[in-house]
């Protein structure tokens, strides 16, 4: 399939657009080179109709990326470090409150590696 055909729909299950609905579109943070306090204040504007340093929040759902592993310098992570048996960040009971409440949907990235390397499996093993 490439980007100009049409999915077979006998293939799929597709639900239909509840009335008067036609479409919808999915809003997603990148969570590269955040701090954690930018985030939480960015997502409360983005998610809720409250006062925030932005002005009044939009009502949206918009979700967000994380990082597992991350030297503390670059953003914040679940992990501090880049070493698969970092230990858990200050934050990680607040990033994962915040994964099962739906502000964070996606893993941006098992760990901040640019430049360095030194992924594993032992990464992804601890992640999940």
């Amino acid at each position: 399939m490439n980007l100009y055909s049409n999915p077979r729909t006998r293939d799929a299950s597709i639900r239909r657009w509840p009335f008067p609905y036609r479409a919808s579109v999915s809003l997603s943070n990148d969570i590269d080179f955040c701090e954690f306090e930018f985030f939480e204040t960015f997502m409360r504007y983005c998610n809720t109709t409250q006062a925030t340093p932005f002005g009044e929040g939009l009502g949206l759902e918009v979700t967000s990326s994380f990082f597992g592993f991350s030297p503390p310098s670059r953003q914040f992570s679940y992990f501090g470090g880049l070493s698969p048996d970092a230990p858990t960040t200050a934050l990680a009971p607040r990033i994962g409150e915040y994964i099962r409440e739906g502000w964070i949907d996606a893993n941006h990235a098992y760990g901040d590696f640019d430049g360095c390397g030194g992924f594993t499996r032992a990464h992804a093993e601890r992640m999940f």
